[in-house]
């Protein structure tokens, strides 16, 4: 492979317009481009005022943190489980339920 002095030292003559040469490229904005419409991104724009921007920065913060997310998930889905299985019926297994007839004797009159 060859050293870094003899890469640097070596210039292709294709590179001598390019930003490899160190030239910046001319540059020509197209007309169709995207500029955006509101120049805050990433912040809480609030619609009401500045009452609704401090009631999601106080009671949506926690929320922002993975830990205390997953912790309120984890309670949610879990009284969710709870709240489920004491609302089941409690007579889903047949072997719970018992015998619904009355057995059929075999060919001697015996179980």
């Amino acid at each position: 492979m060859a050293s870094p002095a003899t890469v640097a030292a070596v210039k292709p003559s294709a590179a001598l317009g390019s930003s490899l040469a160190g030239a910046k490229l001319p540059f020509k904005p197209s007309s169709l481009s995207i500029k955006p419409k509101s120049v805050r991104s990433g912040a809480v724009v609030a619609k009401y005022g500045d009452k609704s921007s401090k009631f999601f920065e106080t009671f949506a913060a926690p929320f922002t943190k993975r830990g205390l997310l997953l912790k309120f998930l984890i309670l949610g889905g879990g009284s969710l489980l709870t709240y489920v299985s004491a609302s089941s019926t409690g007579d889903v297994l047949p072997i719970k339920r018992g015998p619904q007839e009355k057995p059929k004797l075999g060919p001697r009159g015996k179980l």
